[in-house]
């Protein structure tokens, strides 16, 4: 079966459970974007899949506590173009428990309150704290303020179960 890869702007708010409304803020706020913006009046927006699970992402950062600038500019890194069909293949290689399905681990920092205070991994299995405190540079320690981790696998599912067929 053939599934659609290209949705209304009010069939991607339906399925992130969000109002038209907001969407189009943060369209408007260049936080979310379609592969295809509307070109005027009476026109459509087109998401694409990826779109919309970029989309997500964006909503749980945001839901999580993270600055909408900040959610934004981490999902589109996460899943711009060139690194969505790795981390699309990534979460459809392996099936099995969280320690095996792709997760987005973000740190941040609590000594530093703008973006480079937040720091992104992906992976299969949970790291240390210490492994993901440690800055890759200089190999010092910095003490953390949250952790956020998300089932990369699972949310793609669940977008994909609440989009049109």
């Amino acid at each position: 079966m053939n599934r659609r890869d290209e949705f209304s702007s009010f069939e991607t708010a339906d399925a992130l459970g969000i109002p038209i409304e907001r969407m189009r803020q943060w369209m408007k706020l260049d936080f979310i974007s379609p592969s295809v913006p509307a070109k005027g009046q009476g026109t459509k927006a087109i998401f694409k899949r990826g779109d919309v699970y970029r989309a997500a992402l964006f909503l749980s950062l945001v839901d999580y506590g993270i600055n909408r600038k900040y959610a934004s500019s981490m999902s589109n890194v996460l899943m711009n173009a060139s690194n969505l069909k790795t981390v699309l293949s990534e979460i459809d290689s392996h099936a099995g428990g969280l320690q095996g399905e792709l997760m987005l681990i973000v740190i941040k920092r609590k000594d530093i309150d703008d973006e480079s205070g937040l720091r992104m991994i992906t992976c299969r299995s949970l790291p240390s704290i210490e492994e993901i405190t440690t800055e890759p540079d200089t190999n010092e320690r910095f003490v953390w303020d949250k952790f956020i981790v998300i089932n990369m696998k699972q949310l793609t599912e669940d977008i994909d179960a609440r989009l049109p067929e």
